[in-house]
């Protein structure tokens, strides 16, 4: 709903009263033509649930396509080149996060996971206006007591390997849930990466696309 994630964005943006709007979102998760999304950790019962269209053919139409309908049909392409490759790499990120939460679930770090999802919660230690960080992906097996903290860039340019570092202080809240786990870290890349990488292959996964191969 052109970004509108929330229950309470999508009543907004539709000018629609809650209960209508719920009615609608049932349906749909119904048809799993949406899904909910809650952070890595949280409960059932959370609030703030993120809604997102479930197929990325129909996210890509409803995003891209229908916005920009008469354009497209009246041949303008040239004047949508510009503002359709911008968003276009936002999309593909968040496309590449999808699949990389489908690939870390089924094995490509050598093992599976039980419950894999995006993070985002306060960092109690920072401002308010300041102190909501996310981690794209947050993995854990149950079975292994392992605890997996990964990051998804799709970029043109190869990422720093000072990632890892951040990634680790972005960690530090969720294992406080977790003191007994064994934890990993991970990166996944489309560009590659640049930096001191041999040193920090000791402390992280990198991986770019030649590595999924």
């Amino acid at each position: 709903a052109h970004g509108n994630h929330t229950l309470g964005e999508i009543c907004s943006y539709a000018g629609m009263d809650k209960s209508m709007v719920s009615k609608y979102v049932d349906v749909l998760m119904s048809l799993e033509l949406i899904k909910p999304e809650i952070p890595f950790g949280a409960s059932v019962k959370f609030k703030r649930r993120l809604y997102w269209i479930s197929d990325p053919y129909l996210s890509f139409w409803f995003r891209f396509v229908l916005p920009n309908k008469s354009e497209i049909e009246g041949s303008h392409m040239a004047d949508l080149n510009e503002k359709f490759l911008s968003d276009f790499e936002v999309y593909a990120g968040e496309q590449f996060e999808r699949l990389m939460k489908n690939l870390v679930a089924d094995g490509i770090m050598g093992r599976t996971f039980d419950n894999v999802a995006r993070w985002w919660g306060r960092n109690k230690s920072k401002r308010s206006g300041e102190d909501i960080e996310e981690i794209d992906i947050v993995a854990h097996s149950e079975g292994r007591n392992e605890l997996l903290f990964a990051e998804c860039k799709w970029t043109a340019k190869p990422v720093s390997v000072t990632i890892v570092n951040r990634l680790k202080l972005k960690s530090k809240q969720l294992l406080e849930q977790y003191p007994e786990s064994t934890v990993t870290y991970a990166v996944f890349s489309k560009s590659g990466f640049t930096g001191n990488i041999n040193e920090i292959k000791d402390e992280a996964v990198l991986m770019d696309l030649n590595d999924m191969e």
